[in-house]
């Protein structure tokens, strides 16, 4: 939301001194949801048991984990693709890069079934 606002600020004061017209019309505009704490600690607890490092990120992608945030806890667990590029028609990973972020999940899982 403070990007949208920032950029229509630029906008109109770029067209302003350029003596032109500014029409903005947003497509969408989706609200950003926070994901479980208490989810995110599971995670990380999973990650540090098998040894992985994390980073708290955020993101700024459209995931299932948004339409279902009012209904119950969301987390994410994101793996790195090649060359730090993900949504994109480039974006890969292959399994030597997926197998930390499963591993994670499953441990995540299983704590989450059994306690």
């Amino acid at each position: 939301m403070r990007l949208g606002r920032t950029l229509r600020e630029r906008a109109e004061a770029l067209v302003t001194r350029r003596g032109l017209r500014l029409e903005w019309q947003p497509v969408a505009a989706t609200a950003p949801v926070a994901t479980d704490p208490g989810l995110r600690a599971r995670i990380q607890r999973a990650a540090d048991a098998l040894g992985h490092s994390t980073r708290e990120m955020l993101s700024g992608a459209g995931h299932d984990a948004m339409a279902i945030a009012a209904r119950c806890p969301v987390a994410m667990i994101f793996t790195p693709c090649r060359g730090g590029f993900s949504h994109r028609p480039d974006e890969f990973a292959d399994a030597t890069m997926i197998e930390p972020g499963f591993a994670v999940l499953k441990r995540t899982l299983g704590d989450l079934a059994w306690g």
